[in-house]
């Protein structure tokens, strides 16, 4: 009697293992607000009830961890976590990433912040001729901005988030930031500070998209039929409004 229970007790362990190992490990950015953020100690925003919605609809079970950006970068390109979202497709990332492209998890739009009254006009480059511009480090806004730094149009400095960018702005380190607008609205807005700082009506760049993307090192033919599933999950979403659902309430604009 007792061999039998160790054995049945042995093959639910093992089946349980089993069914863990299933379960897709997914990293997000936790300072990415109003896209991924952390509420009440909880996962929260656009992209991560959008990702919930996206695996409840492909049969996907996952477990979520948001973690700061430089984490996520190296543990999906070392294969520590299955996926992560959501992250902008280049050339270098490809190389350890394979990218949900069948339908985004978001686009992204890049202003140039100031002051209000400060006179920073932006038509083109030559106008932040030797402006103090701040940005994210270890972001590519676009290959405009990159390459007007590079060639000493402006002094470019980085900050770690929008809420530093507003910082220094305000402390007259800089004459004006490129930001997200959706995450620096979002910041500007709970520092009560939309009738200070604007952004200028020429955008630096616009819809940007931004995917979800899985480990190449952790991949098997298993992972990729969930990421094809994801992609047509998310296609739906799209199509019968449940997306603009959910970002509308975060983000008047859907």
């Amino acid at each position: 009697m007792k061999r039998l229970l160790l054995i049945v007790l042995t093959l639910l362990l093992g089946t349980g293992s089993a069914l863990a190992s299933e379960q897709l490990r997914v990293l997000s950015d936790r300072d990415f607000a109003p896209y991924s953020m952390i509420q009440n100690g909880k996962p929260s925003g656009i992209d991560v009830e959008v990702f919930a919605e996206a695996c409840k609809r492909a049969g996907v079970d996952y477990s979520l961890q948001l973690v700061e950006w430089e984490d996520l970068v190296k543990r999906l390109h070392t294969g520590q976590c299955h996926a992560a979202f959501s992250l902008f497709r280049t050339p270098e990332r490809e190389k350890d990433v394979l990218f949900v492209d069948r339908a985004v998890m978001h686009y992204s739009d890049y202003g140039l912040f100031t002051r209000v009254g400060s006179g920073l006009a932006f038509d083109s480059w030559d106008d932040l001729r030797g402006k103090r511009i701040g940005s994210i480090g270890g972001f590519a806004m676009s290959d405009g901005f990159q390459q007007a730094a590079k060639n000493g149009i402006f002094t470019s400095r980085a900050y770690v988030d929008e809420a530093s960018c507003v910082g220094g702005l305000l402390k007259g380190e800089i004459d004006g930031f490129v930001g997200q607008l959706d995450t620096t609205h979002y910041q500007l807005n709970r520092m009560g500070m939309t009738n200070t700082v604007v952004y200028l009506p020429k955008l630096v760049r616009s819809r940007r998209p931004a995917y979800i993307g899985f480990s190449r090192a952790a991949l098997s033919e298993r992972l990729e039929g969930v990421a094809a599933r994801l992609g047509k999950a998310l296609q739906s979403m799209y199509r019968d409004g449940t997306y603009n659902s959910i970002a509308r309430r975060y983000l008047f604009r859907f």
